[in-house]
């Protein structure tokens, strides 16, 4: 218990190194913890190590720790290892649970795109977009260009940012 509130405590202060350190020595100490594989699973999103947190995120579940308050970090964790069901559904469960959680619904959105549902993808997209969150404007743009509509992609990136750094993600988009 002693390493686990460590690990929180260290999440929360933002040092996921030592967050690390301590849900990995918790795991060493009782490999059947839930929330010892949970804890891992938060922090190996953030040192972007997807396949082991999306391994860690099941491992936790089926130990019968709910991931309910990190839909969102399983769900991208999902999606960066190809498993954009899954993911989505993280993501319409996040965003069941907190309607107003911008990054669950983002992240969604840009789920959607990569599965190749563009209406979709922009409809999560929209309230963001509707805002002038340029993050959002940037996701519409790469969900165009991943869907080959390179095009609109650039229309996108034209529109809503300055000409250099438009004119430097051409070649992402392509």
């Amino acid at each position: 218990n002693a390493l686990l509130g460590a690990g929180q405590a260290a999440l929360d202060l933002g040092d996921v190194q030592a967050a690390n350190g301590f849900y990995t020595r918790a795991n060493m100490v009782n490999p059947n913890l839930g929330k010892a594989k949970l804890g891992l699973a938060i922090v190996q999103i953030a040192l972007k190590q997807a396949e082991d947190a999306a391994t860690n995120f099941d491992a936790a579940e089926a130990l019968g720790e709910s991931a309910r308050g990190h839909l969102a970090e399983r769900g991208l964790a999902y999606d960066l290892i190809g498993e954009q069901a899954k993911a989505q559904r993280d993501y319409l469960a996040a965003i069941q649970a907190n309607p107003t959680d911008k990054l669950a619904r983002l992240r969604y959105g840009v789920s959607l795109g990569i599965s190749g549902d563009i209406t979709a993808a922009n409809q999560q997209l929209d309230p963001a977009l509707a805002a002038g969150d340029r993050e959002a404007w940037r996701m519409r743009a790469f969900i165009f260009a991943m869907n080959g509509r390179i095009a609109d992609a650039r229309k996108v990136t034209q529109a809503v940012m300055p000409k250099g750094l438009a004119d430097a993600l051409d070649p992402y988009m392509a």
